[in-house]
């Protein structure tokens, strides 16, 4: 349980700074390109406890599943942040599909914990 509230904070702590670098002009690309790694990384993590703790009966099958269906929206957001980070530029408006990752990553994050173990 301690190893999931520490991971809980540790990705929040990633997200909290994404609308901060959207004005940080050259060097917004690595931290972008970073933001949707540490995205990537929040959502295998999550999909990776969830997936230990329902082996060890920890959760039942509807908290599997309600975690699972939080996952699925993060997980679109994120494979369309890529994209938009494959084409993106410096210079060019932080792309819209990244933003959007931020606040699902963020809402995930919020509701996960909620579930009783």
């Amino acid at each position: 349980m301690r190893r999931w509230i520490a991971m809980v904070l540790a990705c929040a702590v990633l997200v909290a700074p994404l609308p901060l670098v959207t004005a940080c002009g050259a060097k917004t690309k690595p931290v972008l390109v970073k933001f949707d790694a540490a995205a990537l990384t929040a959502v295998q993590t999550i999909a990776g406890v969830e997936k230990q703790l329902s082996a060890l009966g920890k959760l039942t099958s509807a908290q599997s599943l309600q975690i699972r269906l939080e996952l699925a929206p993060v997980i679109d957001a994120g494979v369309l942040a890529t994209q938009a980070l494959l084409v993106w530029q410096p210079g060019q408006v932080t792309p819209s599909a990244l933003l959007d990752l931020s606040v699902r990553l963020s809402a995930l994050l919020t509701k996960v914990p909620d579930v009783p173990v």
